[in-house]
């Protein structure tokens, strides 16, 4: 029975450590072609979009698009680009976003600009269609007569959507 528990803490515990410490992908130093499936949008800017995409060799990478793409979790490209290590910061003190990515087992971005993808048909997945409808929600909302402050709480509180939220209420 001894031997049956010790057996079961270590299968746990070598499945835990490999659960935790996934594989550091080696950038490529050659441009080529990538096939991403988009996970999850990371963060909206002004700058552009970040989103968190899966890899065909099951490693996760940071996509970095102008603000002018819009994609939803579940679409699929054929992406020409070079894969670039997560700067560190510059400075000392500085927000690390390396560290920060590298803890969700991200350690590679991506950058679209330009024609250098191909769009496929979209993955079909319960993450796709809450997306979807969490869009239709928010511009549904927008049109309708309350303040704008009140939509942009509706939105954080009910939908999980900040990106309207004043600096003061993100405080």
């Amino acid at each position: 029975k001894l031997l049956f528990w010790m057996f079961t803490v270590c299968c746990f515990g070598l499945l835990g450590a490999l659960r935790f410490s996934p594989s550091h992908a080696t950038p490529d130093e050659t441009p080529k072609t990538h096939y991403i499936t988009i996970k999850k949008q990371q963060n909206t800017n002004s700058y552009g979009n970040h989103y968190i995409v899966h890899l065909k060799n099951k490693e996760f990478a940071l996509l970095q698009t102008p603000s002018k793409f819009d994609f939803a979790p579940g679409d699929r490209f054929l992406v020409y680009g070079r894969c670039e290590p997560i700067s560190p910061p510059k400075n000392p003190g500085d927000f690390d976003f390396n560290r920060y990515m590298s803890r969700k087992g991200v350690f590679q971005k991506i950058h679209v600009f330009g024609d250098h993808y191909k769009v496929l048909t979209p993955k079909k997945s319960v993450l796709r269609l809450a997306f979807k409808t969490q869009q239709v929600l928010i511009s549904q909302l927008k049109t309708t007569r309350l303040s704008g402050e009140s939509k942009a709480l509706i939105m954080a509180l009910v939908l999980g959507n900040k990106n309207e939220l004043s600096e003061e209420r993100l405080e």
